[in-house]
């Protein structure tokens, strides 16, 4: 028991991270064959890619005869605590004023929205579940981007639900307004970072009703 909770607890954020260069470095190579402005939107593309394998580790290194808040929490606070140390190790530990209001936003809310998709899934609604997840992580990951970029204080807040869209494909969708080179200097890693933990605490938490059939009830 004790190995499978350091399993996802530690081992699994840092494998998450170790994907998350991967992508980006996928989306480096075939640069000389495609347009430097399109480097984001295959970052991105690689990104969800390691999501979905992340969905899939998830769904092997699972507790499943925990509670749902345990594992919940095992899937959320060790990737938001590791993300703030990766300013403090950094020597950026002013940007957590910036970033850690995000994060807490972010990885509170994801912890919140996976007791949602639990209930779907062990009702027999999995699809919906796999989709209140994902849409919902994306809500979540939108008010996180704002979140950041309004502690800035750099951009107009009028165009804030464009920001995490902006990020993704460095674009500023022909409104002069949003300023791709300051967005992306202000939110940094934060984008991928979000994708790769959703993938992550969505597969801990979907195939918690598959291997624990027999002892998972919809009132945990």
């Amino acid at each position: 028991m004790v190995i499978s909770w350091v399993r996802l607890s530690l081992l699994a954020p840092l494998f998450a991270a170790a994907l998350g260069v991967t992508a980006l470095f996928v989306s480096v190579l075939p640069m000389g064959l495609a347009p430097e402005s399109l480097l984001f939107t295959l970052w991105t593309a690689a990104t969800v890619g390691a999501a979905v394998l992340l969905a899939r580790l998830g769904s092997w290194w699972t507790v499943p005869e925990s509670r749902i808040t345990t594992l919940a929490l095992a899937a959320t606070v060790p990737s938001f605590l590791a993300c703030n140390l990766m300013y403090l190790l950094s020597n950026s530990a002013p940007k957590i004023d910036r970033h850690g209001p995000a994060y807490a936003v972010f990885f509170g809310g994801l912890a919140v929205l996976l007791h949602l998709v639990h209930r779907l899934n062990v009702s027999g609604r999995r699809r919906a579940a796999w989709w209140a997840g994902a849409l919902g992580a994306l809500v979540l990951a939108d008010v996180a981007v704002a979140v950041t970029v309004l502690i800035a204080g750099k951009l107009s807040a009028v165009w804030a639900p464009l920001w995490l869209p902006g990020a993704l494909i460095e674009s500023g969708f022909g409104v002069p307004a949003v300023d791709t080179v300051l967005l992306l200097d202000i939110v940094e890693l934060d984008p991928p970072i979000y994708i790769l933990a959703t993938g992550l605490a969505l597969g801990v938490v979907m195939a918690r009703r598959r291997r624990g059939r027999n002892v998972v009830e919809v009132s945990r």
